[in-house]
């Protein structure tokens, strides 16, 4: 969330610029990165009811780039539940901004297809739908839950019926 924060003299830098103070809500879930907090219905305002739609009225299409969640490598498994949960909940608000607020997202990106080396991190944040193994010679990938859930979707261009997405989310849990 933002709010207006006028800019002092002292402070010459890029956030002073903006002339707002970034703040997240105390009670919204953490990720691996401190400055990532998953809300998934904020997609979805952000699509329809804030900003996009309003600001930008005679756009064509909209293409999500790069949703994704990170997570600490001590903290890793490849049974990644919180990971899964984000892209279930995350797409569900997507779809409803397409199919409730008529947004026309043509497209969606998960951030990322493995764990990488994060700009401004490193090694230390994981985004990846795939277990990179960085101490290895050959960096060995291997899918996590996460990934497979993602597979599904894709596969199937899109959420199925009920019962089908609670046998996926069953899979995944056993992965």
């Amino acid at each position: 969330m933002v709010q207006f924060k006028q800019c002092q003299d002292e402070e010459d830098h890029y956030n002073c610029d903006q002339d707002l103070k970034a703040f997240a809500d105390p009670t919204w879930p953490t990720s691996g990165s401190s400055w990532l907090r998953p809300v998934p219905w904020g997609i979805r305002k952000l699509l329809s009811q804030r900003w996009i739609k309003h600001q930008y009225p005679n756009y064509r299409e909209i293409i999500v780039t790069e949703n994704g969640v990170s997570d600490r490598p001590e903290s890793v498994t490849l049974c990644d539940q919180p990971r899964v949960n984000f892209f279930q909940n995350y797409l569900n608000n997507v779809l409803m901004a397409i199919r409730i607020d008529e947004v026309n997202v043509v497209g969606y990106t998960a951030w990322s297809l493995m764990d990488n080396f994060e700009w401004a991190h490193g090694y230390t944040e994981r985004f990846g739908l795939f277990w990179t193994s960085f101490d290895r010679p050959d960096k060995l990938r291997t899918m996590k839950s996460s990934g497979l859930f993602y597979k599904k979707i894709v596969e199937a261009r899109g959420f199925p019926n009920k019962q089908t997405l609670l046998d996926w989310l069953d899979e995944v849990d056993t992965y």
